[in-house]
């Protein structure tokens, strides 16, 4: 159909032939749109024509919708309209725009133009006859003692209950023109009371009890009951509930073995790629679950300080949140490269966070002791300092001939490779877990489940 809109084939029983709904345009509703257009300085046609983008809209889920354009007895031309996030004023508009742009074109047209979209907006005489081939519906408005909605179909796509829908749809579009031409038409429904009812309680199904449990107690009450059913597929490999609740106690074994108290906290969610409902594919990452006992503290080092910056030196840490308290520690890695930006290199320095006082892109000040270019006078350079370390603290004093480096501190959450855990799916499934991030990921009874950290 050369990317014209397509009409939704609505029908259970398909039936050759062509089916007619007509509805009349309320008289007070008529007059509204005509002030409506003379304000607007447009045609009434571009108003009809804005309901009946919109219904395509409706039907198709499209924001740029294509229909057949027809005046008289004239074949149809294609006409295109745009449904931005706007009011209906400011589309009424833009179809006006586009209206005048294809009328020019009414002569300039072929014989077999019809066949290139499967609905068709026409006005006056060209609402008589059947819908020529190809076309699926025709929306028609005739003037007889007023002004009527004609809908011609195809039976084969379309029943009569759907076109009545649909010509519904129309007059709705219309009505909330005219009521609020400046309201945003996005957040206005076609629906009517009764198929809102419907689409939102009558095709939801029957009403379950959700279970009062957690994900690895259903888990576990599913391998107890049917263990031999079929928990995972990858590939050629099937494994059951069973052998799933086996592998995972083995683990949860092998933990509590290395220290691991009950309930105790493995690792923090720090990034999650899934939600619930998500189609996820063979290797694809759900989760990435991060070790917090131990983080990283980032530091920008100048160029002109690389020299004087090596593995192994002491830094003294002063972050935001934590008052005047200073953290001490040690480089453990100098990066070889510099930012070309920034003409800076990266240094890290392992932190102990054994209470949790430590987050992620948290920010702060790091002195770092180096030698200076020139002697300065032991006065100037000797003063005693304290350093805190968790809770003790300890007197030191800068050598003579030494100078404070600060720099920006930037607090990491990606700690050594060997402590960060990227859950990763075994087979193309649905998501049905949630795993907020921030939640603990917890291996207390065997199977690793997810619980909000206290």
């Amino acid at each position: 159909m050369s990317g014209c809109t397509a009409v939704p084939r609505w029908t259970t029983a398909p039936q050759p032939g062509v089916g007619e709904h007509q509805t009349r345009i309320p008289t007070d509703l008529l007059e509204a749109l005509h002030g409506l257009a003379n304000t607007l300085k447009v045609p009434l046609s571009s108003v009809l024509l804005t309901a009946h983008a919109k219904v395509l809209g409706a039907l198709s889920g499209d924001r740029e919708v294509c229909t057949g354009y027809a005046v008289g007895a004239r074949p149809p031309l294609p006409l295109r309209m745009t449904l931005g996030p706007s009011s209906w004023r400011e589309a009424l508009l833009a179809t006006a725009r586009a209206e005048s742009e294809v009328l020019p074109r009414k002569e300039a047209h072929g014989h077999d133009l019809a066949r290139e979209f499967e609905t068709v907006f026409a006005l006056a005489a060209s609402g008589d006859g059947e819908p020529a081939e190809g076309i699926v519906l025709q929306v028609a408005f005739v003037r007889l003692d007023g002004l009527v909605l004609r809908l011609r179909y195809r039976t084969d796509a379309l029943d009569a209950d759907c076109a009545a829908r649909i010509a519904g749809y129309h007059l709705t579009a219309l009505s909330l023109i005219a009521a609020d031409p400046d309201a945003e038409h996005a957040r206005q429904t076609l629906l009517s009371a009764e198929e809102l009812r419907f689409q939102l309680h009558g095709l939801a199904g029957p009403r379950r009890k959700l279970p009062d449990a957690q994900a690895h107690e259903l888990f576990e009450e599913r391998a107890r009951t049917h263990p031999d059913a079929i928990a995972a597929v990858h590939g050629r490999r099937h494994v059951t509930y069973g052998e799933l609740n086996a592998r995972a106690n083995r683990l949860g074994r092998a933990l509590l073995a290395r220290g691991l108290a009950r309930e105790g906290v493995v690792g923090v969610v720090t990034e999650r790629n899934v939600t619930v409902g998500n189609l996820v594919g063979v290797d694809q990452p759900l989760f990435q679950i991060v070790d917090t006992a131990a983080m990283w503290a980032e530091l920008d080092v100048p160029e002109g300080e690389l020299a004087r910056i090596a593995v192994g030196q002491a830094v003294v840490l002063v972050l935001d949140g934590l008052g005047e308290r200073e953290l001490a520690g040690t480089i453990a890695y100098v990066a070889p490269a510099i930012d070309e930006h920034t003409r800076t290199a990266r240094a890290r320095v392992p932190l102990e966070n054994p209470d949790g006082l430590l987050r992620a892109n948290q920010f702060g000040q790091a002195r770092i002791a180096v030698s200076r270019a020139r002697q300065v006078p032991a006065s100037a350079s000797a003063s005693p300092r304290a350093e805190r370390r968790y809770g003790s603290w300890a007197k030191r004093s800068l050598p003579t001939g030494l100078r404070v480096l600060r720099s920006k501190v930037r607090i990491s959450s990606a700690p050594p490779v060997s402590s960060v855990i990227t859950m990763r799916s075994s087979a193309t499934a649905v998501a049905t877990t949630r795993a907020p991030v921030g939640t603990s990921a917890v291996t207390s009874a065997g199977l690793p489940s997810l619980r909000k950290r206290r």
